[in-house]
């Protein structure tokens, strides 16, 4: 990977601001890779996928899997969509808060408004607000706590610890998401592979099923077994694709050399979960690497 600063660092792209989940999950991973530089806040998600496509940023940080729903929207995309690998990862605790306008209190609220995170707060929130609405934003959790700051008091939000002191927003609840964690991927336009890496991400588009136990079965051989799995209907019938995440040891063997002779299979993404610093774009390795 080229850095697009003079000083080496990566420029980084994600969602909405300082005080959204995702920016709550960016700034930790400011904290772990040093070569992380400036960020950039886009609208929604699509705008930051495609900042980095477009090679305008050089980092993206989006949400990929939950402990409360599993993987996400954005695991699905990588299913679809071989234009970015993955490179790295944080885990970060949501820490979910139900916010209202200053002065609001619980009983007034008719609507809960919020991005993903919305999801996960489901449960808690059906107990303390049994009668009222959930609606998912279109944009991302700040957006959706102005439009609670512009309400009649009627709105809640779910929001960060960032967003309340941002806005001066009324706490009505904490940690409503029972106490979920998110992982959330570095994204590249590059396939960037860590020397050693102890998670490695998989597409498996063949319909194949005996593709994939080859996969699980191979991986397994070195003790890496699979964290969680998604599977994407193809639009026609009974065909289905997979993201599969694999955890275990450092791969004592180059990541791609596991997939030879395993067909509609490719590279998503390889990493050490402890290093602090991004992997670097090695010229041999191209995106078909995988498929050989």
């Amino acid at each position: 990977m080229t850095p697009s600063h003079t000083d080496g660092s990566l420029r980084v792209a994600t969602l909405g601001g300082p005080a959204t989940f995702a920016g709550q999950a960016t700034s930790a991973a400011l904290d772990k890779f040093k070569d992380l530089g400036d960020v950039v806040y886009y609208p929604t998600m699509t705008q930051v996928w495609d900042a980095i496509v477009a090679r305008i940023e050089d980092i993206g940080v989006l949400g990929a899997e939950t402990s409360s729903t599993g993987l996400t929207e954005i695991a699905e995309r990588l299913i679809a969509d071989d234009s970015c690998s993955v490179l790295g990862e944080v885990v970060v605790p949501y820490r979910c808060m139900l916010l209202g306008k200053p002065g609001a209190s619980i009983e007034q609220i008719r609507l809960v408004v919020g991005h993903g995170s919305l999801r996960l707060c489901k449960r808690s929130l059906n107990t303390l607000l049994p009668n009222a609405e959930l609606r998912i934003h279109p944009e991302n959790s700040m957006a959706a706590a102005l439009d609670v700051m512009n309400s009649d008091g009627s709105i809640a939000v779910v929001g960060t610890l960032h967003s309340k002191q941002d806005l001066g927003l009324e706490l009505l609840a904490e940690d409503v998401d029972d106490g979920c964690e998110g992982v959330w991927w570095l994204l590249s336009s590059e396939l960037c592979l860590s020397n050693r890496p102890d998670r490695v991400v998989v597409a498996v588009d063949s319909d194949n099923l005996d593709i994939l136990q080859q996969l699980l079965t191979r991986m397994a051989s070195f003790d890496v077994g699979v964290r969680s799995i998604m599977t994407k209907a193809l639009g026609s019938r009974f065909r289905y694709a997979h993201l599969v995440v694999f955890a275990g040891s450092p791969l004592p063997v180059p990541a791609d050399v596991l997939l030879w002779n395993l067909p509609g299979c490719h590279l998503v993404g390889a990493y050490s979960s402890i290093d602090d610093h991004v992997p670097t774009f090695d010229q041999s390795l191209r995106r078909s690497a995988g498929e050989l």
